[in-house]
Order: structure tokens, then sequence, then C-alpha cells
């Protein structure tokens, strides 16, 4: 007899080591607001909204350990909102307390891997040191360089760089 192993998603991983926790704790939604609407229309609405949100947070939180996700389950239970601390927080609260314990990796920013393949970063494919300078900006600050401040930092860390590699290469030889 085979056994199969059923492999668990993120979002799944997410909801069983930090939703599902934090639910049987006594997290729940705000109360349902009815803003001119039934109260089986406001509910409907209200747990249409919930689980949107609660699988945003799935997203967000998917690619942290699972020793982190047990830490912002501590978080979560302080960080609560309502007098009892027992609603969830908003999101942008959420996703800032999760950067903190691991940052989203570069790679799996969309905007970034566009930004790569767009002219601007086939143009800088011919220097290895801006394209190193440009991603070490895009890691720190999670955008790319846009202002002209930024940019002569850029290029200021890809002459560093350039130097440092040149300098490696004489010694070598």
């Amino acid at each position: 007899m085979t056994e199969t192993i059923e492999q668990e998603s993120k979002r799944g991983r997410v909801r069983r080591l930090l939703i599902e926790p934090l639910e049987a704790w006594g997290m729940c939604r705000p109360p349902v607001r009815l803003n001119g609407k039934t109260r089986n229309e406001a509910q409907t609405l209200a747990d249409t909204k919930h689980k949107a949100f609660i699988a945003r947070i799935c997203d967000e939180l998917a690619h942290m350990t699972d020793n982190e996700l047990f830490a912002m389950q501590r978080w979560f239970q302080v960080q609560g909102q309502g007098k009892d601390r027992r609603h969830w927080p908003e999101f942008v609260s959420i996703a800032g307390a999760a950067h903190g314990y691991r940052p989203v990796p570069v790679a799996d920013i969309p905007e970034v891997a566009s930004w790569f393949k767009s002219r601007k970063g086939i143009e800088l494919s011919h220097s290895s040191a801006l394209l190193v300078a440009h991603l070490r900006f895009i890691t720190k600050f999670r955008h790319t360089p846009v202002k002209p401040e930024d940019v002569a930092k850029v290029d200021r860390k890809a002459a560093d760089l350039a130097a440092q590699w040149k300098l490696c290469m004489e010694l070598r030889d």
C-alpha cells in the first residue's frame, strides 16, 4: 500500500499556523455596520469582505517561516483592534509587521522583475556593477530609483562596486 503525501499550499500553511489558532483564540472581524442595508445584506457583504481579507493576509505572509508565523500570532494578540483586542488589525499594520519579521523577497515583487526586463533594465545590463547597485537599492527601499538623487546614489554605489571589483582583479593577478 502506497501513501500519498498531500502538498500543503502556502495559503493553507498560513491558515493552519496563524489564522486558525487566532480564530480559536477569539480573533474575529469587527461588528457589522448596516449603512442602509438589511441585516442579511450587510452580513453577506461583511462575510465576503472578511474572506477576501483573510486570503490577502495568507498571500502576504506566505513567504514567512513557521517560527515567524508563530511570532506574528503573538503580534496579532497584542495588536488586535477593539477594546478586547480580538478584532483583526488593518492590513497595512499586518503587512508592516510582517515586513519587520521577514521582507518579501525581491524576486517575488512583480514590479521588480518587470523593471529589470524593461528597456531601462536591459540598458543597464552592460554593467554588472550598475545592475547590482540597482538591485541593492530596490532591496533596501522596495522600489526602483526614480528621483534624481536616488539615481545619483545608485550611480555612486555602482562606481564603488566597479572600483572594488577592479581592485580584486588587480590583486588576483
